[in-house]
């Protein structure tokens, strides 16, 4: 009978034992068997299971993995039974283990390595390991040891073996060796359609790019070197330089790469071995032309007659507010956008772009909002209107965005609208010895009155003199309504005097200095 260790692939086994010599002389009846584990009663009993055959054989059923005994007697044709024949069956249906050591963390290592190959199982016992490296032939070693000395990309294939005659599943190991820098240079040009686009051309072999970054500083500085986001495609370095948050100057720039072996290399200069420097701003502005213009050039859709209409008033305007709408009349601002030219070339119109239109209240604190939600067009020549309505003084933002080849360009205008006022004298004749008393209110359309009141300002002049004196200052109330008391000098000269109320400009008011009409005051002889 087979006695030792029986695998996986072995199962289901079929026991064979040998028929009793000398046979009996009445002949066999049959056989009683039996298979328990380790340490039961391995009788097989008086029952006959097995037949008597040419060989007397029993397939072992479904086994758990484990030590067993198996036992059989045989029977005569008289029952007489003969002794009981036992032997040592250890079923192992399980795959041995690999236990690798030695390989670097990723991949590629950038020194040479050796790999362990340790068989591992836990019932039969550990037989050997047979392994392949890329073409060589196939070896078999109770623990070998692989030298991985070579550059390049290797293939280690292995399984192990135990002594049950498992034999694991092929596993595949992927290593490589790269002991070589990779290389980096700078461009000798910057990209003519993208020149806010830095490139650097990066290299390495065997084991490819891993990764890499572009830094600047300014130039002759200790600074240490900010770093750029980054990316690596199509065999380059490319990364975008903050040309509009830096200031004017020289920059010079470093690319630094590692591989996939941790190898790095890091270089300051072009292909031509110059020094990679560039003068930022880098990207040209647009040529931004807007201003407001009279309303006599302009149609009910917007600005014509372009070219006689920047012919008007320059970036500041000035617009007294109706008193009786209360509100400033509508204003045009018109504008044309162009390219910078290139070598050899013209500036040319920037047709059918975008022009974002900003405002925002002249005044602190105030922010910048959409005038036009989506921007208004510029036509064929590169031209653009529109039209609006400010109620207070405002300042608008005329903005063409940028793109990597030219910088994002802002045009500021500032449009005045002066403060209004009224006034109101409860008498027109001035008696001697007597007060005056004015009211009336600061119009205050679409804005808020400050919290303490607005400061304004009583004023006079006497019909000789060009020029107007301050009486009184005060507040209104916050709806701007005021009332003021003035007793004029006891000696008056002349017979008449002017007074108004003036408006003086505020950090938190949204208008210029304006002024109420004048109104005539009688003096008494």
């Amino acid at each position: 009978m087979h006695q030792g260790w029986i695998g996986y692939n072995d199962l289901p086994y079929l026991q064979v034992w040998s028929a009793p010599d000398p046979l009996p002389l009445s002949g066999v009846k049959g056989y009683a068997t039996a298979i328990v584990k380790d340490g039961q009663d391995t009788n097989p009993g008086d029952e006959i299971t097995d037949l008597p055959t040419l060989d007397p054989s029993r397939y072992l059923p479904d086994l758990s993995d484990g030590k067993y005994t198996f036992s059989v007697r045989a029977f005569s044709m008289s029952n007489a039974a003969s002794t009981v024949a036992t032997a040592k069956v250890w079923i192992d249906a399980t795959q041995p283990e690999t236990q690798v050591t030695g390989i670097p963390e990723s991949e590629w290592a950038n020194t040479p390595y050796t790999v362990t190959l340790t068989p591992k199982d836990t019932l039969s016992g550990p037989k050997s390991v047979s392994y392949t490296l890329d073409t060589d032939k196939e070896k078999t070693q109770s623990a070998p040891q692989i030298a991985i000395s070579t550059e390049g990309p290797h293939k280690l294939t292995y399984h192990s073996t135990d002594k049950a005659d498992n034999q694991e599943d092929e596993s595949i190991l992927e290593l490589g060796l790269d002991q070589t820098s990779p290389t980096v240079a700078f461009e000798n040009t910057l990209n003519p359609r993208a020149p806010v686009y830095i490139e650097a051309e990066a290299k390495d072999l065997p084991s490819g790019v891993a990764d890499g970054t572009i830094s600047y500083r300014k130039r002759g500085s200790d600074d240490e070197y900010k770093t750029l986001i980054t990316e690596y495609k199509y065999g380059k370095l490319v990364a975008r330089f903050p040309d509009n948050a830096v200031k004017a100057g020289v920059y010079e720039l470093k690319a630094t790469v590692v591989d996939q072996a941790a190898n790095q290399a890091e270089t300051y200069k072009r292909k031509s071995t110059a020094k990679m420097l560039v003068r930022a701003p880098i990207r040209k502005p647009y040529r931004l032309d807007a201003r407001f213009v009279p309303m006599r050039y302009t149609g009910k859709k917007g600005v014509s007659a372009l070219g006689q209409a920047f012919k008007g008033k320059g970036k500041k305007l000035s617009l007294r507010r109706s008193r009786s709408a209360r509100v400033a009349r509508r204003l045009a601002i018109a504008g044309q956008v162009k390219i910078p030219h290139l070598k050899g070339k013209s500036l040319s119109s920037f047709s059918n772009g975008n022009v974002q239109i900003l405002t925002r209240a002249d005044q602190s604190g105030a922010k910048w909002r959409p005038l036009i939600k989506k921007g208004v067009s510029t036509a064929s020549n590169g031209t653009f209107s529109f039209t609006t309505r400010p109620r207070t003084s405002r300042l608008y933002s005329i903005k063409v965005r940028g793109n990597a080849r030219y910088r994002l360009t802002r045009k500021i205008l500032r449009a005045k609208v002066h403060a209004k006022a009224s006034i109101y004298a409860r008498s027109h004749k001035l008696e001697k010895g007597r007060a005056l008393y004015f009211k009336g209110r600061i119009f205050h359309t679409s804005s808020q009155i400050p919290k303490p009141g607005k400061t304004f300002i009583l004023q006079y002049k006497k019909p000789t003199s060009a020029h107007w004196l301050p009486a009184a200052v005060s507040r209104t109330n916050k709806k701007g309504r005021y009332k003021i008391r003035y007793r004029p000098p006891h000696r008056v000269e002349g017979n008449k005097l002017y007074f108004r109320i003036k408006i003086p400009k505020e950090a938190d008011w949204p208008f210029t200095v304006g002024a109420s009409s004048a109104i005539k005051v009688r003096v008494a002889s």
